[in-house]
């Protein structure tokens, strides 16, 4: 065939393409092809281990990020923290009495006492020492696995119910920590709804406090106005259900200066039961504008939605809508939403949004997915591989455990083998490339493929694609050229697709 028709003939199937946008099928998601790095396992079934889980930070100093995961309801409660590099148990802390609840939230409460060594901070919200439920948060040096400070509450606070590490908000050198208490109760008399304080590092004075009835969760957000400070997001799903005492609530997300305290940002949903901010937390700077942008979602018991805003303006960057709700009612898409780092290595953060009640494969499997920060588009995503695994449900980055130049990620998997024992697993590189090219994921790469590409890229779909599939040139993004590269391998011989970076 001369050049003259293979160039007339592509044009024609350029054409015979564009003519059939938005008729094609809208391209669906493909799960990873992607082995754990590694996995641990819960002691016993039902125990609480994955209770939650976090970024340790580098706790033994070795130059690898480490891990901790909480494990609330085995007796007293018992938190563990690991090596990232080796995989084995660095400490054990174990709460003080039975029922205590200790584990129930772990964070990495970066370097406290500023020695070279990230520290940790736990929960343990029905310890009793100050009173019935009174609630207890620790935190614990990385160096020694000494106890650095510990703070109790009174009958029925529910201290430590939520802890979190908040970065060096006053910018003394020592990282500073968070800790809540859910309840104030006065001869059992409901007084106020407790509060969020922002303790320093370097002293363990109360630098910030804010009431709690505000918020579910309150974190860092990094330094979303670019003034030097790190600053603090926060959740409340539950918001405005005061006024309503039947109602679940809009939800509201917040962010606050590190430096002043004062409200930097604010976004409230707008229609009853949709519950923005039942997560919330910093994203990394997205947009490469030199501010950090925030991540937020919805607990709503319908449609579900994570949405990533600018730091510096506030605008909506990204929005994430459930890609594969197999439930009945909803797979609580947005309920979890974390900050992954840099998964795929090109330059950008990424996000992870579970989905916990997916029902793909069996009830409530779970899956989590994982988004670029670059494009918005779906890198890979991770189901569960038995009935009541609900994996989603906690999710967090890993850092680069094996420093590769790639982020890893964690995610808990409750029922992991149908047996009730749950495990925690580390993905690291993930790719849910199985055929180059195939946006349809169907198996196979044809013109059904092109149309898919036309029709998600135009119809505005693109967050149902995954990207390592369906990016034809491997240049880590689906776009137009994709398309023109397909239509060029089907139909003038071309060279074949490949895989994005993270599958090289």
């Amino acid at each position: 065939m001369s050049s003259t028709m293979k160039k007339r003939q592509l044009s024609l199937a350029s054409a015979f393409i564009i003519g059939l946008v938005g008729l094609g099928p809208s391209a669906t998601t493909s799960h990873a092809q992607c082995d754990p790095l590694m996995t641990f396992t819960a002691e016993s079934a039902n125990d609480g281990f994955g209770s939650s889980l976090a970024n340790a930070g580098d706790v033994n100093n070795d130059g690898f990020s480490d891990l901790i995961i909480g494990a609330a309801d085995l007796g007293a409660g018992r938190a563990y923290v690991y090596s990232g590099q080796t995989g084995e148990l660095l400490y054990s802390f174990t709460g003080e009495a039975t029922g205590d609840l200790f584990g129930v939230t772990v964070d990495g409460a970066g370097d406290v006492n500023n020695d070279g060594f990230a520290d940790v901070i736990i929960g343990a919200s029905r310890n009793n020492a100050g009173g019935e439920d009174a609630g207890k948060a620790y935190i614990y040096s990385g160096q020694t696995g000494n106890m650095l400070y510990s703070f109790e509450g009174n009958s029925n606070n529910n201290l430590g119910s939520h802890v979190s590490g908040a970065g060096d908000i006053n910018n003394d050198g020592n990282d500073d920590f968070i800790v809540f208490k859910t309840f104030d109760f006065v001869s059992d008399t409901l007084i106020t709804s407790g509060w969020a304080r922002v303790y320093s590092g370097k002293t363990g004075d109360v630098l910030l406090e804010y009431p709690s009835y505000l918020h579910y969760s309150l974190t860092s957000a990094g330094d979303i106005n670019n003034d030097g400070y790190d600053d603090l997001i926060s959740g409340s799903s539950y918001y405005k259900s005061m006024y309503a005492p039947d109602s679940v609530g809009v939800g509201l997300s917040v962010t606050y200066s590190g430096k002043t305290g004062e409200i930097l940002q604010s976004f409230a949903g707008e229609l009853e039961g949709e519950r923005i901010g039942a997560s919330a937390t910093g994203a990394g700077d997205l947009d490469k504008d030199g501010f950090d942008d925030i991540v937020y979602g919805m607990g709503s018991l319908g449609n579900t939605e994570a949405f990533v805003r600018s730091g510096q303006t506030g605008e909506v960057l990204f929005t994430f809508r459930s890609v594969e709700n197999s439930g009945q009612y909803s797979d609580a898409f947005g309920g979890k939403v974390a900050a992954a780092g840099d998964v795929n290595s090109d330059g950008f953060p990424d996000i992870i949004v579970g989905a916990p009640f997916t029902n793909f494969g069996g009830k409530f499997t779970g899956r989590a997915y994982v988004f670029s920060g670059r494009t918005g588009g779906l890198l890979y995503s991770i189901t569960g591989a038995s009935d009541t695994s609900l994996v989603g449900w906690k999710i967090s980055g890993a850092g680069d455990i094996n420093n590769d130049g790639f982020a890893d990620i964690m995610l808990l998997a409750k029922n992991s083998a149908g047996d009730g024992i749950s495990t925690v697993s580390i993905y690291s590189r993930c790719s849910c490339c199985d055929t180059p090219g195939d946006a349809n994921n169907d198996g196979a790469f044809n013109i059904a493929d092109i149309t898919a590409g036309i029709a998600t890229i135009f119809s505005g779909a693109q967050t149902a694609t995954c990207q390592d599939e369906a990016d034809a040139n491997g240049d880590n993004s689906f776009n137009i050229a994709d398309v023109t590269l397909g239509i060029a391998r089907i139909f003038n011989g071309a060279s074949a697709p490949t895989c994005g970076a993270t599958s090289q």
